[in-house]
């Protein structure tokens, strides 16, 4: 979250347990493809180009593992200038993971949203 408010990507601590990297790549891969799918949604996929630096500015998340989570997560290639990844996943299935992914951040949101408003609620009394 920090690195993503610097828009400086950074990674955890090295080494990691075998469960810990199983966490880390489960919360990048949803992060990317959350992220993919928001911007599909702005802007089309017909109109869709990312770079990695660009990706790893926004979500916060170092290149090595943007590349690392998606070599995981679909098939790719590199062009020839090994600058550019070609993913091979098909909308459908970005847009379908994308909306399941924002609907759990947004019903978590809610729900802490209702956890705290007894606190603001008895604040503003204890206030008067």
């Amino acid at each position: 979250m920090l690195s993503r408010i610097d828009g400086e990507p950074s990674g955890p601590e090295r080494p990691f347990s075998a469960n810990g990297l199983m966490v880390y790549k489960k919360y990048w891969c949803n992060t990317l493809i959350h992220y993919v799918y928001t911007r599909a949604l702005e802007v089309g996929w017909e109109n869709l180009r990312l770079s990695l630096e660009e990706v790893a500015s926004d979500t916060g998340i170092e290149v090595k593992e943007i590349v690392e989570s998606l070599t995981g997560l679909c098939e790719y290639e590199w062009t020839r200038n090994n600058r550019s990844l070609v993913l091979k996943i098909s909308e459908d299935s970005i847009m379908e993971i994308g909306k399941s992914i924002a609907e759990k951040n947004a019903n978590r949101l809610l729900a802490r949203i209702e956890s705290l408003t007894p606190l603001f609620e008895q604040a503003a009394r204890e206030n008067e």
